[in-house]
């Protein structure tokens, strides 16, 4: 196995291998048939496995023949989607945050305001660098000014502009709503990581908003939150307990909310609150109806930034594909940007990676959902065209 990808000498040092080893055994007219026959199934049976896992490797740390071929664009592989799941859950099983939330698969319209959901470690400042510094769309987040109490956009002289209405606190959200803000249509895109606070505040039914966000695997998630909170002791979430422990004693306190992306998207106020499958089931349902998915793993990360960018029309407007300033400053943040910063990396066959996965079991289970839901929601899109062409140099 080289990267998952298979070569011809791979094939033939299989094939050479196992002549070797059976020209020893000629000795009799009998022994040559066994040999033969060993032959045969050894290359079958090796090659065949060593195919099939290039082949069907589809967890997007790795660069697969099979990750290649879905960045393919539909029509030269000849595969259809199937029609997107449109099925509606009932509504008195949905959470609050949900109700003036508009279904994925409904038309944009100019009254509907997309939300970022941020959540901790996935890529999302990342993602809001390229809105802003790229694009110029006027922005509301944690980074926004607060000052006034009226609305007002501050501009700044490279382009930038934003909102004054911070998104990062209920009582930031709550003076939002005093203003009217969503109302304005004075930011093209909020970014908070309140999903349901935000959501039952400021989106009603005349005005509604749009989820997408982006989803990691919970374990790589809590690992850079950790040592993130460790030393920025200047940043609102600063625990000095935290400071002092070490990441196994981390894994195993209470300092970590279990299921942090499941009780979110439930609405669970209570983060002892236990979860169930069926729980798990429904979150799924929310994400299906309620929430565009990006994935924030290597090569799939730009993919998933351009497919919000189709989404909400702004591939378009911009020119993103043309525009060859746009174009660099996309590759340029996607590229060079840390995205969760730089901390100790732990492989998932290490005993933290695997106590983290256990302890955040329904969270790993939404993360590999949002696989799923990846792929599916490219229906959802009036152009299926590759995904791997806009910023030629990041597919290496």
């Amino acid at each position: 196995r080289n990267k998952n990808k298979i070569r011809p000498h791979h094939l033939a040092f299989c094939v050479i291998q196992t002549q070797t080893i059976n020209r020893k055994q000629k000795d009799t007219a009998s022994m040559a048939v066994k040999v033969k026959k060993s032959f045969l199934a050894s290359m079958a049976i090796g090659c065949s496995l060593m195919a099939a896992w290039s082949f069907l490797d589809t967890d997007p740390i790795y660069g697969s023949r099979l990750r290649f071929l879905i960045q393919q664009p539909f029509a030269t592989r000849g595969l259809a989607l199937a029609p997107y799941d449109k099925t509606i859950t009932d509504p008195a099983l949905l959470p609050d945050w949900t109700k003036n939330i508009k279904n994925v698969w409904e038309p944009v319209e100019d009254t509907d305001t997309p939300l970022f959901w941020y959540i901790p470690k996935a890529g999302g400042y990342t993602l809001f660098d390229i809105l802003w510094r790229c694009i110029f769309l006027t922005t509301a987040s944690s980074r926004s000014p607060s000052n006034k109490n009226e609305l007002y956009v501050k501009n700044w002289q490279a382009g930038y502009s934003a909102l004054n209405v911070r998104t990062n606190s209920k009582w930031q959200i709550n003076r939002a709503e005093k203003l009217d803000a969503v109302a304005s249509g004075e930011a093209d895109v909020y970014f908070s990581e309140f999903l349901n606070y935000f959501s039952e505040q400021l989106f009603n039914s005349t005005y509604q908003g749009r989820v997408f966000a982006m989803f990691r695997h919970p374990a790589k998630r809590n690992i850079d939150q950790f040592f993130y909170r460790q030393w920025n002791s200047k940043d609102r979430h600063f625990d000095p307990e935290l400071a002092a422990m070490t990441i196994e004693e981390f894994a195993k306190s209470d300092k970590m909310i279990e299921n942090f992306v499941t009780r979110q998207i439930l609405g669970m106020k209570d983060s002892k609150q236990d979860i169930k499958a069926k729980d798990v089931e429904l979150a799924k349902n929310i994400m299906r109806e309620k929430i565009l998915v990006g994935l924030f793993e290597p090569r799939w990360y730009e993919s998933s930034v351009i497919r919000f960018e189709r989404y909400f029309g702004w591939w378009e407007e911009f020119d993103i594909a043309d525009n060859i300033t746009v174009n660099n400053c996309h590759y340029k943040e996607i590229n060079q940007n840390q995205h969760t910063g730089v901390h100790p990396q732990y492989r998932a066959e290490e005993d933290i990676f695997r106590l983290l996965t256990i302890r955040n079991w329904a969270d790993t289970e939404l993360y590999f959902y949002a696989k799923v839901l990846y792929h599916q929601q490219a229906k959802l899109l009036s152009e299926y065209s590759s995904l791997t062409t806009a910023f030629p140099t990041y597919n290496k």
